[in-house]
């Protein structure tokens, strides 16, 4: 069964390009375990993430994992030089810029651009921001202790906060994040402090370090509200300039050119040419960049003058637009939208296929 569905999902991915995303971690019996996933554009223009294989493997090196993850791509006929993007942890042995395994596939193929995840880095910039900042880390040290010592009060806070989360949805304050709702939380804090004999501290006295006052005297909502979230965005920006690498976040801000929401409010030609010509130089001649440059200013006008790309329809369940750069002879869009049979436009010479050699903007109502 399970060499039924990877045969299925090689069929989907056809002769396009792909990325893979790939983590290891131990099983219950201790073994390294490591998953593939496959992400692709498939014949219908969707942009898809399969589940591919897992592998037991008998160490982590680089090296080892590299191996294991050719072998499982040959099986199946997946040709390292169509991969266009790797997405991995943070380890060294998965980012390491000179034996790292995104460095070791870059050898092979210079258009496999390494995207450390986002998400995971932004949670690691908080955490060293809560740590750096002495009143942050204070707050949760306690709060840590006050949960961990009674494991019953982890179960009593995620039902709290589950119900929570329902009422607010249900009256829609969720989306707000803020009104009624805030208000009676903070009554209901002062009641159990007040039942508690916890002492509300007044935001509106003088704030104080250690004995003695502060020469420039300030109140304690201005140390909270100014002093202390000053401190921990410098941390904030200090590390995410460190932990989100130039090229990363060049290859995906010019990627935005491509968006086209509200209109292609945020379609740029110059920074479509830059990606062209910084990122696969390979691919183009200068003379098809220049003439991609001719003929986006044309895409763009006529893009941005289609009725059917309005935010109204974008937003429409099911809808998706996907735009491709081909060697089909230039500029190509395909629109479906709401599961009605779309536009098909076509523009000149030649440019970039996305579903092959760069990637694919798609966006769907329904997620």
């Amino acid at each position: 069964m399970a060499n039924r569905v990877r045969r299925m999902i090689r069929e989907e991915v056809g002769d396009g390009y792909f990325c893979i995303l790939v983590d290891e971690a131990q099983d219950a019996s201790k073994r390294e375990q490591m998953a593939i996933i496959l992400r692709f554009v498939n014949g219908q223009g969707i942009l898809t993430e399969r589940y591919f294989d897992i592998k037991s493997v008998s160490d982590t090196t680089s090296s080892s994992l590299k191996n294991e993850i050719v072998n499982v791509l040959a099986q199946h006929e997946l040709e390292v030089s169509k991969m266009r993007g790797q997405g991995y942890d943070g380890a060294s042995n998965m980012q390491g810029a000179w034996n790292g395994l995104q460095a070791l596939f870059l050898r092979d193929c210079p258009y496999t651009y390494y995207v450390y995840c986002f998400a995971h880095r932004l949670q690691l910039v908080l955490v060293y921001a809560a740590n750096e900042v002495g009143v942050i880390w204070e707050f949760f040290s306690h709060l840590d202790n006050i949960i961990s010592s009674f494991p019953k009060r982890i179960t009593e806070l995620q039902s709290a906060q589950r119900n929570e989360i329902e009422h607010m949805l249900a009256t829609g304050e969720r989306e707000l994040g803020s009104g009624a709702n805030q208000e009676e939380f903070l009554g209901e804090v002062k009641k159990y402090c007040a039942k508690h004999d916890i002492e509300i501290p007044d935001l509106e006295s003088l704030y104080k370090i250690g004995p003695c006052r502060s020469r420039d005297p300030i109140i304690m909502k201005h140390h909270y509200h100014f002093d202390v979230f000053n401190e921990a965005i410098d941390y904030v920006l200090i590390e995410l300039n460190t932990r989100f690498n130039d090229t990363s976040v060049e290859l995906l801000t010019l990627s935005a050119a491509l968006d086209p929401r509200n209109s292609f409010e945020s379609f740029n030609n110059h920074d479509i040419c830059t990606l062209v010509e910084k990122f696969y130089p390979a691919d183009f001649t200068q003379q098809d960049i220049r003439t991609l440059e001719y003929e986006l200013r044309h895409y763009e006008l006529d893009m941005k003058a289609e009725s059917r790309f309005k935010d109204d329809m974008i937003g429409c369940k099911g809808s998706v637009i996907i735009i491709f750069f081909g060697d089909y002879g230039g500029i190509e869009t395909e629109l479906d939208f709401c599961g009605q049979t779309g536009m098909h436009m076509r523009w000149g010479l030649r440019a970039i296929d996305m579903r092959s050699e760069i990637f694919a903007i798609v966006i769907d109502g329904s997620v």
